[in-house]
């Protein structure tokens, strides 16, 4: 057998070769038609997570390490590499302060350039730039892997901070855990496709001597809905470990492994021609707005419907998006705060989850491309390819044809990254039937006429002939989205109207959205049982009717960390009985009014005038900027700026890295902020027009300022 290298040396990807063959990596990725990448888990050894030691009739020890001594005789034209990092909770004292996506994201970026090394084929990703990965993608196999989570991380996580180790990975392995859960969630978005196994074990392991012992991984967590599923006859600790060629639980690994090989030639020759035109696209020519994706990073922690909520209308865009006679938009409607961007951002989920959606673009006002239609229909087109290899011709054609395209009028993009790449296809295939793009918060999109635009080229989606390609769009009913909309033929498009939703139906989502959230921050400050009362929640809840964001932003507010929720709870609830108020005051009052508690009237003044100063620049400035920056362009101390936002997190997304920007939670708190009906009426309002002056003045100063 080989002898064992260095856990170091194991560090990341590594091939394996048995010594037998005489070869080395590159012979061995020349002969490869297909890769089979071992991933460790949390608390595994790069080595012996693999290895069964054997003791011999001479009490020698054999170690039997299957990846390297066992399946490549069995599946001798494949490359055998395992994945690995310090996952070892127990005895790393540092441990590794990392997320479990970000370990994902580590592995894809070295198989990534493993491929263009090799030209292998490997494992796969949800992420736009790793797509020529999960073309190629024939299967996954799951030993023991906990989808669900197991009781076990909680014990190791109080052995590991009792040791002094970090306990990132092991706590983010918790039943509980929300991150895990959505991670596991989003997973089944993009792999529906692929052959996937999921083996789980029958046998306890044994822990304090064989004094205690229990399952490490349940079979509910082990087994993914809808997957395949198999039980070996061991322990999770010997779920991957075998002891030879004649051990029952390798020949049934085996033969799951040997199969999915086996559709590979297949795939391959299906795709051969799609990766190497998706390989040739030059992306730097079709350049894509960051972050405007359903499942960006950004969005990631951005809430979406709990369930039981939105039942209704969710049923409804359901069975728009099934009607192969309806109409090709829907439009979703309503005034600031009634839940647009949570609606479009579930919608997007269950429709990737159910392999239909084709593209999403969220706007968002002040952030970039995100806030333009510049990089609209390329982040579109981008989108369409990974979800539709059969455009990926027609796209690549236009691109050599005017490299310049992603400068062009919106008219030029449209129709020569999507709408000829569908019409230039010979067929398409049943499953491309039904493809959705959803696009939110079309309102924040910055001009006017490019709202307009972007209506009437997406009314075209109509004529696609054998696609169904339908969009949902969300926005606040502005006058060039009612305009553009209103220019549309009869039977292009159906509406509804979110604040006009029976007020029976918005009450009872509402509360069954706060109950869920008080009852989290109950739980998290161990408060009594009994609170919030039914009577605070349900008077909480008539407040907020129809706005779902003072719903969110009361929650917030309630469960700041830097303060007692009983008494901000309190704090809320003191203005429901102040009737000539309007919504956002209601919102955003309570929070707003603390920051003059207790203070004199030279405070108060002073405060007022560093409020305007940074918080006006901050929903002002067309990109978002961190307090760093902040500190440079106001020439204001940095304690002076982290002391003014302390109490705004409600309101705010307040990185604790300093260099990180600063962001609105929502755009209606920028709405209240400058809403001209205020002025001279309350110390918070902003005069937009004074300070974008300032801030002219402000950078004009620094620009002449000596470097």
């Amino acid at each position: 057998m080989s002898s064992r290298p260095r856990d170091d040396a194991l560090m990341g990807l590594h091939t394996w070769i048995p010594e037998a063959t005489g070869k080395d990596e590159r012979s061995v990725m020349a002969d490869n038609m297909v890769d089979i990448i071992a991933v460790q888990g949390l608390g595994a050894n790069p080595y012996f997570t693999w290895v069964r030691k054997i003791r011999m009739e001479n009490n020698d020890v054999k170690e039997v390490m299957w990846l390297r001594d066992l399946l490549p005789t069995w599946i001798p034209n494949a490359r055998i590499a395992t994945f690995s990092y310090a996952s070892e909770w127990f005895t790393y004292r540092r441990g590794i302060k990392t997320s479990l996506r970000e370990l994902g994201e580590q592995l894809l970026n070295l198989l990534e350039l493993d491929r263009k090394k090799w030209n292998a084929l490997v494992l796969a990703s949800n992420r736009p730039e790793f797509q020529n990965i999960k073309s190629f993608t024939a299967g996954i196999v799951f030993l023991g892997t906990p989808h669900g989570g197991t009781n076990l991380a909680g014990y190791a996580s109080f052995i590991a901070k009792l040791k002094g180790n970090d306990v990132t990975l092991v706590q983010s392995l918790k039943s509980s855990d929300e991150n895990l859960l959505a991670l596991s969630h989003d997973f089944a978005f993009g792999y529906r496709h692929l052959s996937i196994m999921c083996f789980y074990e029958t046998m306890q392991n044994r822990y304090l001597g064989g004094h205690t012992k229990f399952q490490v991984v349940e079979q509910h967590s082990a087994v993914r809905d809808g997957e395949n599923m198999m039980y070996l006859n061991t322990d999770h600790s010997g779920l991957n470990k075998f002891s030879g060629n004649d051990d029952p639980n390798f020949q049934i690994v085996r033969s799951v492994i040997e199969k999915m090989v086996r559709e590979v030639p297949q795939m391959n020759s299906v795709d051969k021609n799609t990766d190497k035109l998706h390989q040739n696209i030059d992306f730097a020519k079709l350049p894509t707005a960051k972050g405007a994706s359903f499942d960006s990073h950004i969005e990631e922690h951005n809430s979406r419907c709990l369930g039981n909520t939105r039942v209704e209308l969710q049923r409804q865009i359901k069975e728009w998006a099934k009607d192969r006679n309806g109409k090709p938009i829907f439009w979703l409607n309503g005034m600031a705060g009634t839940g647009k961007s949570t609606i479009a951002r579930t919608i997007a989920h269950l429709f990737a989850n159910e392999g239909q959606l084709g593209a999403s673009f969220f706007f968002k006002k002040g952030e970039g491309d995100r806030g333009t239609a510049s990089r609209f229909f390329t982040t579109i087109a981008t989108d369409l390819m990974a979800h539709v290899p059969g455009l990926i011709p027609g796209i690549t054609k236009a691109i050599d044809a005017d490299p310049a395209i992603s400068e062009k009028t919106l008219k030029d993009q449209f129709e020569k990254l999507i709408l000829q790449p569908f019409l230039e296809r010979k067929r398409a295939p049943p499953k491309e039937l039904g493809l959705i793009i959803v696009i939110d918060a079309l309102d924040e999109c910055e001009r006017e006429k490019d709202i307009q635009v972007i209506l009437q080229l997406l009314a075209q989606t109509k004529s696609l002939g054998p696609v169904s390609l339908r969009v949902f769009v969300t926005s606040r009913p502005e006058f060039p989205i009612r305009l553009g909309f209103k220019k549309m033929r009869d039977g292009t498009y159906q509406d509804l109207i979110l604040h006009e939703i029976p007020k029976e139906t918005i009450e009872h989502d509402i509360a069954l959205f706060l109950e869920h959230e008080l009852r989290v921050i109950s739980e998290e400050r161990s408060l009594p049982p009994d609170w919030p009362s039914r009577d605070q929640i349900q008077a909480l809840v008539h407040m907020a009717i129809p706005l779902f964001i003072f719903a969110a932003t009361a929650c917030r507010y309630i469960g700041d960390k830097r303060d007692n929720p009983k008494k901000r709870l309190e704090i809320f609830l003191q203005y429901r009985t102040a009737n000539q108020m309007s919504q956002l005051d209601k919102t955003y009052l309570p929070i707003l009014n603390q920051l003059f508690d207790e203070e004199d009237e030279l405070d108060i003044e002073r405060w007022t005038s560093e409020f305007q100063e940074i918080v006006g620049s901050i929903i002002v400035l067309e990109s978002p900027l961190s307090i760093t920056s902040l500190v440079h362009l106001l020439n204001i101390p940095k304690e002076d700026i982290s002391c003014r936002l302390d109490l705004l997190h409600s309101v705010l997304n307040i990185p604790v890295d300093e260099d990180m920007p600063i962001r609105l939670l929502h755009l209606s708190f920028r709405d209240f902020l400058l809403d001209t009906k205020r002025r001279g009426k309350s110390p918070f309002w902003v005069n937009e027009k004074e300070t974008q002056k300032k801030l002219a003045r402000k950078c004009l100063q620094l620009l002449a300022s000596p470097k």
